[in-house]
């Protein structure tokens, strides 16, 4: 039985250390299969086998590229793009080492994620244990003090109140449980396509704009590479596109090559709705010479990485922040409003009654 057969999906820390390890051996020039194979046994065993698999099927025949487009591997396919648009272009390295950096910064996110998830999750806890062995006792603390005092009218936020102590521990428990399921799911590698549940991390601050940033620098990367080995424009854009693991970058590159294979020389793509920069998709449009769309290329891919980068270490230092504010907080507003807002209501029909009395 292959090996392959029992293939985990790879993960996120697993992908680096394969583009690292295909860069490395690319820039060398040796033969990757075999060097794969070689360099299995001194990998960890997950990533290993991986390299094995590789290498065995490259001594019986099959191109790198054959390998990698195969599913028994469990790549994700933004990964198989980039290998098939860096052989394309015979700038495999280069390549890998977008793909490198863009897995690189979503792993960090992914930990900083986890590491100020921390705090607020402890927050919730204590919370909803709080809610659940004093809320229920106030209940009918205040229940008991309004028959004392002849209240006529329930206190505001009593039913509230009754029913977040008896039940807050789920919502902490359901908390706690879909953390757990984004924690396993988020650490496989295609996480960077970020799709069902995983791309609840887009819902974060900066986040989505984080992997656009790392996306648009992989397109205009490969597209270079692809540009710089003559291969026609439309090819090139179709290639790249699918290599940046944006389905929406994708889409606007095949317009902008079915437009040029079309022959338009306006632009008749919504604007409102594009990802490529309005600049470079002129320039595209316009088909400028190969050196200078190259060198137009590799600038804005320069341009993208410094922000993503600067981005990434924003989020570093913000995260923590808005995680504690926005669940530690919330959780603290609404346990002293149910225990404060019933007892402000008693209070004040309290003193009504004495005033009319």
């Amino acid at each position: 039985m292959n090996r392959s057969d029992h293939q985990k999906p790879v993960t996120l820390d697993q992908l680096i250390a394969l583009c690292d390890e295909m860069r490395a051996l690319a820039r060398t020039g040796v033969p990757m299969e075999k060097n794969m194979l070689q360099m299995a046994a001194e990998l960890p065993p997950e990533l290993g086998c991986i390299a094995a698999e590789i290498g065995e099927r490259g001594n019986a025949g099959e191109s790198l590229e054959q390998i990698i487009e195969s599913d028994q591997l469990q790549l994700p396919p933004v990964f198989k793009a980039v290998v098939a648009a860096g052989i394309r272009s015979g700038h495999l390295s280069v390549a890998l080492e977008g793909m490198a950096a863009t897995a690189r910064r979503m792993a960090e996110l992914r930990r900083s994620i986890i590491q100020a998830s921390i705090y607020p999750l402890i927050v919730l806890v204590l919370i909803s244990g709080l809610c659940l062995f004093v809320l229920s006792r106030l209940s009918e603390a205040y229940a008991d003090a309004t028959v004392a005092q002849n209240v006529d009218s329930i206190p505001v936020g009593m039913d509230l109140m009754s029913i977040w102590g008896n039940w807050s521990w789920l919502v902490t428990l359901s908390a706690l449980l879909l953390f757990f399921i984004w924690f396993v799911v988020s650490a496989r590698a295609n996480f960077l396509q970020s799709r069902g549940l995983a791309s609840w991390m887009l819902c974060l601050p900066w986040t989505r704009k984080l992997l656009r940033l790392g996306r648009l620098a992989i397109f205009t990367d490969v597209l270079s590479l692809l540009l710089k080995q003559e291969i026609p424009l439309p090819e090139s854009l179709r290639l790249a596109g699918e290599a940046s693991g944006d389905e929406s970058l994708h889409g606007e590159a095949v317009l902008i090559a079915e437009s040029l294979e079309r022959g338009e020389e306006g632009n008749s793509i919504d604007e409102s709705q594009t990802v490529i920069p309005t600049l470079l998709r002129w320039q595209l449009m316009a088909q400028k010479p190969t050196p200078q769309l190259v060198k137009s290329l590799r600038a804005t891919s320069h341009s993208q990485q410094r922000r993503a980068n600067q981005l990434a270490d924003l989020l570093a230092q913000q995260l923590p922040v808005i995680l504690t504010i926005g669940v530690g907080g919330s959780a603290t507003l609404l346990y002293a409003m149910a225990v404060m807002g019933p007892w402000y209501s008693l209070l004040t029909h309290i003193a009504e009654q004495n005033l009319v009395r």
